[in-house]
């Protein structure tokens, strides 16, 4: 188990016309996946008592409207990503009858909901090279880890609102598409070596 107070970035991330739900993701500390890879706990991601873990969301796009299966004809440009909610849900593995926190992040509540005002605003970054535009954001403050042990399923649901515009029609209107991406890691908190 770790003594120190560490720092991790959570990096979620899809494509704007993606088929799929399913988000990115990953999680490190120092630029070092946080995934405990051998012993009782190998798969799951390690947070600890006073640990900071920062959310970063990146959307991307292509520079030039392409046919996709959400957009097959290709006329849809992505002008803007709205980020609506990142809503985070933690089940505890319960493994006695009295589990010490409901979530890494809160003893007596199993949500934590962070609203678009709580996000930083969307940047854009454009790669031409790659032909891609990234549309980035974080949560303003840091999620911390206020348990000392437990086992928990984590699940996350990033709401956003992909603003695009139909190159096919002159007055060039914005159109707005609403998704939900997901993903679902298993985290440990206190855990003894092994």
């Amino acid at each position: 188990m770790s003594t120190s107070t560490n720092t991790h970035l959570l990096q979620l991330e899809f494509d704007a016309k993606q088929v799929t739900q399913v988000l990115m993701f990953s999680l490190t500390c120092n630029n070092e996946p946080s995934i405990i890879t051998t012993g009782a706990y190998a798969g799951t991601y390690e947070l600890n008592k006073g640990d900071v873990v920062n959310v970063e969301v990146t959307a991307t796009s292509l520079l030039d409207p392409e046919p996709s299966p959400l957009d097959p004809e290709g006329k849809y440009m992505v002008e803007h990503i709205e980020i609506v909610s990142l809503d985070i849900v933690s089940i505890p593995n319960v493994n006695s009858l009295t589990p010490e926190a409901l979530s890494p992040f809160a003893r007596f509540s199993a949500t934590q909901i962070y609203g678009g005002e709580k996000f930083t605003e969307v940047t854009v970054v454009v790669d031409p090279v790659e032909r891609e535009k990234k549309y980035q954001s974080h949560i303003q403050e840091p999620l911390l880890v206020e348990a000392a042990a437990g086992f928990w399923q984590l699940s996350a649901y990033l709401s956003v609102i992909v603003h695009a515009t139909d190159t096919t029609n002159s007055d060039g209107g914005i159109q707005k598409f609403p998704r939900v991406f997901t993903f679902d890691p298993e985290v440990t908190g206190g855990r003894t070596p092994g």
